[in-house]
């Protein structure tokens, strides 16, 4: 099976009202229920903040933490 024919194997519930969450993997992406910026620490080591993001939305992307700083999204899924 070729990489991109792979589908994400679990998911975890993300809540940082109250601090970074590190995951001690990388993620495939988040699924955001509740619209606002998602901050995360991409897999390269640099923090990102993805701005607007709306109810519903699937990122694409690989990283390895959430961050309480800079995210107001809800309802936050990281995908693995």
């Amino acid at each position: 099976m070729s990489r991109n024919d792979q589908s994400a194997t679990g998911s975890v519930s993300v809540d940082v009202s109250a601090a970074d969450q590190e995951f001690g993997r990388t993620t495939r992406g988040f699924f955001v229920g509740g619209a606002g910026d998602l901050a995360v620490t991409m897999k390269e080591g640099n923090n990102q903040t993805f701005a607007g993001v709306a109810a519903g939305t699937v990122l694409p992307i690989q990283a390895t933490a959430a961050l309480n700083t800079g995210t107001t999204a809800t309802n936050v899924v990281a995908l693995f």
